[in-house]
């Protein structure tokens, strides 16, 4: 069984109320959509492969629950200011995170472990600090979730709602 959401803001729950009860797929922006028709058909050839070659299918693939920035932040960050980025999801993987294409795959470390009746799940933490001459509006979040067993490797990316503004000037 799979399940895909987009979510939005501290609560994770869905944008738009009003769209989302009346039109469940209007409600979505379009790039919400794309990527949730993508990550959905990736997940099914996922959990299906193998099985039509009689081998047992692969684990599921790891999953992102949650992913933010850690405070919240008046005003773009400065030289020297910390951008502090926290994950939830599968325990025992390789999680990273990108500031828009300015820096991407920095790495985060498994900080702790939490029992779940659905599972076991982990929290991830990773941060950057920002550097002299650097400055970008608009700059989204992503976090990418991977996993390697044998030869084969699955991956999951989510993208955080907000947006991180950085300054070339010190705080």
């Amino acid at each position: 069984e799979r399940a895909e959401q987009i979510g939005s803001g501290i609560t994770g729950g869905p944008t738009g109320y009003g769209s989302v009860i009346s039109q469940p797929v209007a409600g979505l922006k379009a790039s919400n959509l794309r990527e949730l028709l993508r990550t959905t058909a990736r997940d099914a050839a996922l959990d299906l492969n193998g099985s039509a070659f009689g081998e047992a299918p692969s684990p599921l693939a790891p999953r992102l629950s949650f992913v933010a920035v850690q405070r919240l932040h008046d005003g773009p960050f400065g030289v020297g200011e910390r951008i502090d980025v926290i994950a939830v999801g599968t325990p025992d993987c390789d999680v990273r995170f990108d500031l828009g294409r300015l820096h991407t795959g920095v790495p985060m470390r498994l900080v702790a472990r939490t029992p779940d009746e659905r599972g076991e799940r982990g929290t991830y933490a990773g941060h950057y600090i920002v550097q002299a001459g650097e400055a970008a509006a608009n700059l989204p979040v992503y976090c990418t979730i991977q996993r390697t067993a044998g030869n084969r490797s699955q991956m999951s990316r989510y993208r955080w709602e907000g947006e991180v503004q950085l300054s070339a000037a010190a705080k």
